[in-house]
């Protein structure tokens, strides 16, 4: 059984029961997350034991066919390039479930169960009428006065889920995702005692599933998608800092055009909020015909610059001859601005341009990079929790020897499943099996 838990980190598992008790007489360990740590391309990379040069998942969703990021497209199950998981078991006739994981709407074909993920327009399964049958909660994601009420409603729902149906259907494995860690970091991260609250709770779901494992000889695999905790408190513009290096140029907004007298009575009518929308955009008043590279993303965890690039992007500017040339000078460039971490070219990462940017960037601790264009580089920000690349990884069962593990890769998760049921390896896979057998 393989239970994930969004967001879940050693600082916070630490000292409650039961995580303790498996910890202790298990196998454990750091998980590193991928690059970017961000949910829909790690969970992909544990099921699928690859990293997204592989399986082709760099976020929620897809980039459209316009620069303006409302034409993107969400994510489909299908659009996964390589087998995860429970395909690898069912080809062998092992029988699967799986409960909760992002990247599987919509539900497919399994040998014998499937509840799509949260972010799923709908609830729904594989057989297609299995979630009408089955008293199935959707995940909560909005932060009310029943919140707490609401998550560890889903939660407990999720484990019976988890329990009863392995006994269903006799299952060999079984993948159960929960995501109400993830959710009260991300709301009340500075309110410790909200977050122990829910972790409480599901420290007492998960000595519930360790019970039900233990007595029926099963592994059980406990990890997550990545970690969290670091506090972000700056914001860095990036599209502001490429203008200002002459790679992005913008255009007269319509405002630019517009009298001041016409400004002002815009202003004071009810006509501002849909005005407002037209340019307001963040990238509304780049010159495209003019711009070189652009900072594309407003999803926190695909901070990357994109080449301008002919034949591939709606209005084109740097000729494919001049690609390499263009990356190389901003890099050196990006290497030189302090709130930067690290820095990527999509290339050396086998990262399918079409959909990840040219240049991935790491910012240092405290640091989030911005869109928007903005009258200076950075500003304060409200202080904002967020995902760091450390997850955890925990192991226990009659399979599973005692001690602590290094150097652990999100990408391992399932070669090392695959191994304790004795499949061997396609050599396309890029993970390696974690030594944790007896």
């Amino acid at each position: 059984m393989l239970v994930g838990l969004d967001g879940a980190t050693f600082d916070v598992i630490k000292g409650l029961p039961n995580f303790e008790k498996i910890i202790n007489s298990g196998y454990h360990g750091t998980l590193k997350s991928t690059i970017p740590p961000f949910s829909p391309v790690a969970w992909t990379s544990m099921a699928t034991g690859n990293t997204s040069a592989r399986h082709g998942i760099y976020g929620f969703t897809k980039f459209g066919k316009s620069y303006v990021e409302d034409d993107k497209q969400i994510i489909s199950s299908k659009e996964v390039k390589c087998k995860r998981v429970w395909e690898h078991l069912n080809l062998v006739g092992k029988k699967c479930g799986i409960i909760n994981l992002l990247v599987t709407y919509p539900p497919l074909p399994i040998k014998e169960f499937m509840f799509s993920g949260w972010f799923a327009p709908e609830a729904s399964s594989y057989p297609p009428d299995l979630v009408e049958k089955i008293d199935y909660k959707p995940s909560v994601f909005e932060d009310d006065k029943n919140f707490f009420e609401k998550s560890i409603e889903v939660a407990k729902n999720r484990r019976d889920l988890a329990i009863d149906l392995w006994q269903k259907y006799d299952l060999d494995f079984e993948m159960v995702v929960f995501v109400s860690t993830e959710t009260t970091q991300h709301f009340y991260w500075f309110e410790p005692e909200k977050i122990r609250k829910i972790y409480r709770e599901i420290d007492k779901i998960i000595g519930d599933l360790y019970d039900f494992c233990q007595k029926n000889g099963i592994n059980m695999v406990i990890a997550s998608d990545h970690g969290f905790g670091e506090v972000i408190e700056k914001n860095f513009y990036f599209n502001t800092w490429l203008e200002k290096e002459g790679y992005l140029k913008r255009k007269k907004s319509l405002l630019d055009k517009l009298p001041k007298e016409k400004i002002a009575s815009i202003i004071k009518s009810k006509k501002l909020k849909s005005v407002g929308k037209k340019i307001h955009h963040p990238l509304s008043s780049v010159n495209w015909d003019k711009t070189v590279a652009y900072f594309p993303s407003s999803e926190q965890f695909r901070e990357g610059i994109r080449i301008n690039l002919k034949g591939r992007e709606p209005r084109g500017t740097v000729n494919p001859g001049d690609y390499d040339k263009t990356l190389e000078e901003i890099i050196k460039k990006l290497n030189k601005i302090e709130y930067i971490e690290r820095v990527w070219k999509a290339s050396d990462l086998k990262y399918d341009t079409n959909q990840a940017p040219d240049i991935l960037i790491k910012m240092k601790p405290g640091y989030r990079g911005k869109r928007s264009i903005e009258n200076k580089l950075t500003d304060d920000c409200e202080p904002e929790a967020t995902h760091t690349s450390n997850g955890i990884f925990i192991a226990n069962g009659p399979d599973i020897k005692t001690g602590i593990i290094n150097n652990a890769n999100i990408i391992d998760v399932t070669p090392t499943i695959l191994s304790l049921f004795k499949i061997p390896l396609p050599k396309s896979m890029e993970g390696k099996i974690l030594n944790i057998e007896r």
